[in-house]
């Protein structure tokens, strides 16, 4: 025990934890999960996870939330939740490292990377309520898992794997499976990676041997498994704005590429004000860093005014394709030009970072990550392009990577007491504010649906009177509420589930400020 309570990072690890778990606990079954579990009621685990494959959503963690149903909510829900959480933040050092996390620094790295995560992303909507936990959060874990052990292996670093037998390859070739099939984006990203080393490892004349071959083909079969199930182009095509991928190469193959670059621009940008800007915080910063990379090592061997007149080139030439364009260039696409400059820039950078290893004395792995990173950043928000995402999707993979970027670039370049003086105080503020919203929310759903819902049977009506207020921050955004018509998919989906004749809100639910908030907490209190 002495030991431990020395261990800053087990300590932290373990504070952010029992802090998941807290907020897990509270966290109450919202809308959008009774439609999940009034499916289970009524077609059943196995009948129901087919239907979703086949009719609507084919990641894993639709078809898992479908199929366990009402055997996981609540404490159950809670606990494994928090266990998927605790493995998000385990991987991530084997993962930019290839080791474990122990040191102070370590710690901070921790808490740094949470912060930063959690303020710039929907963090109860992909990390809490239900459907989103299984649909986002889990698929990260299961993509971490993955890529953790492939992480020591191009490393030359012997882990638990390499001398595991041919059960646990089989075991892990499953989980490379599922993890494939969990997220279109870090799927696509992950199928990306696995061919591209494959290739680069061909061209050195380096062969997989078959405990690392089979898992890579499971994960790719994954992504197809979920790319072309029959749910995935039902949904696709009720999507309003829905661009498919041969559109795309139309435009391609047709030269149109003013109408081309004003789409993906405009989708670029549209995704990085999904991200609150943390998305073009972290490209500018990255961008920045291979500027004062270059000024001392010159690893990439192009004069300073080579590289400045090609990125100003670009620059003009990709603002003249949106002005042809008939429709007027938004703010969005104009900032994304910017992006994908930085994007071209950190692939010059990470090609000669590969060829220039020795050059770099310090920090090479954290730099070779930091534009690594940056680059998949970037391609996963211009996957966008393909359609409307969801705000909970496109903040979560690019908020992710945007903040393990920064991470490591405060890592490397602040002092212990300035990260320490910047981030404890940020990390307590958006800490109190998840704490406050999740309590809230555990409030609210006691006062106007448990406690009224308890007096209610089948033949009943219920309508909440009570004002229906939510506060006005990005941590909690995305879900459908409740609505004041009782025909809306909501409200049905929540008479399927409890069995009661209907309900409906007399009043639409209402975003506000911080202390109309607490206000409205109190008087909630009170009435109880």
């Amino acid at each position: 025990m002495p030991n431990l309570l020395k261990n800053r990072y087990a300590l932290t690890l373990g504070a952010l934890t029992l802090f998941a778990f807290i907020l897990n606990a509270l966290f109450p079954l919202i809308s959008d999960d009774f439609c999940h579990l009034g499916s289970y009621v009524q077609l059943g685990g196995v009948e129901a996870a087919i239907k979703t494959y086949m009719t609507w959503n084919a990641r894993v963690g639709e078809i898992f939330s479908v199929l366990v149903g009402t055997h996981l909510i609540g404490l159950p829900f809670a606990i494994v939740n928090t266990f998927v959480f605790a493995i998000i933040l385990i991987m991530i050092h084997p993962l930019l490292f290839a080791r474990r996390g122990k040191t102070n620094s370590d710690a901070l790295f921790l808490i740094i990377f949470f912060t930063l995560l959690s303020i710039s992303t929907v963090f109860g909507a992909v990390f809490l309520w239900r459907a989103g936990a299984m649909n986002y959060a889990w698929p990260l874990a299961f993509c971490l898992m993955h890529f953790t052990v492939f992480r020591y292996y191009y490393a030359g670093i012997n882990s638990w794997y390499n001398t595991t037998n041919i059960t646990m390859i089989v075991l892990f070739s499953l989980l490379s499976f599922f993890a494939g099939m969990s997220s279109f984006d870090l799927g696509a990203l992950g199928c990306i990676i696995h061919v591209v080393i494959f290739i680069y490892r061909r061209i050195n004349r380096d062969t997989e041997s078959f405990r690392f071959l089979l898992p890579t083909v499971s994960f790719i079969a994954g992504f197809i498994a979920l790319y072309t199930a029959p749910g995935t182009q039902i949904r696709a095509d009720g999507v309003e704005g829905y661009t498919s991928l041969g559109q795309i190469i139309s435009w391609v193959i047709a030269f149109e590429f003013p109408q081309l670059a004003a789409h993906y621009l405009d989708t670029l940008g549209r995704s990085m004000y999904k991200t609150n800007y943390v998305l073009a915080i972290a490209s500018l910063a990255t961008t920045y860093f291979i500027t004062r990379l270059q000024a001392r090592y010159h690893f990439i061997p192009l004069k300073r005014w080579h590289l400045l007149s090609g990125y100003f080139s670009l620059l003009l030439v990709l603002m003249g394709l949106l002005f042809i364009n008939s429709s007027k260039p938004s703010g969005d696409s104009l900032g994304a030009i910017i992006l994908f400059n930085n994007l071209i820039l950190s692939v010059v950078a990470l090609t000669y970072l590969i060829k220039n290893k020795a050059l770099i004395s310090e920090h090479y792995t954290a730099a070779f990550m930091i534009v690594f990173f940056h680059c998949l950043m970037l391609i996963d928000a211009s996957a966008y392009t393909v359609g409307v995402i969801p705000a909970r999707r496109a903040y979560l993979t690019a908020s992710v990577l945007a903040a393990l970027i920064l991470s490591m670039i405060i890592q490397i370049n602040w002092s212990t007491l300035t990260k320490k003086c910047v981030f404890i105080p940020l990390f307590v503020i958006s800490s109190a504010f998840l704490s406050l919203e999740t309590w809230g929310l555990y409030i609210t759903n006691e006062a106007l649906i448990t406690k009224p819902m308890a007096r209610l049977n089948a033949t009943d009506n219920l309508i909440i009177q009570t004002e229906h207020k939510v506060l006005k921050a990005p941590q909690f955004y995305d879900w459908s509420p409740l609505s004041t018509n009782k025909r809306d998919w909501v409200n049905r989906c929540f008479v399927r589930y409890n069995g009661i004749k209907s309900i409906s809100q007399a009043n639409e639910t209402e975003h506000v400020s911080l202390i109309e908030y607490l206000d409205y907490l109190v008087n909630i209190k009170e009435a109880q």
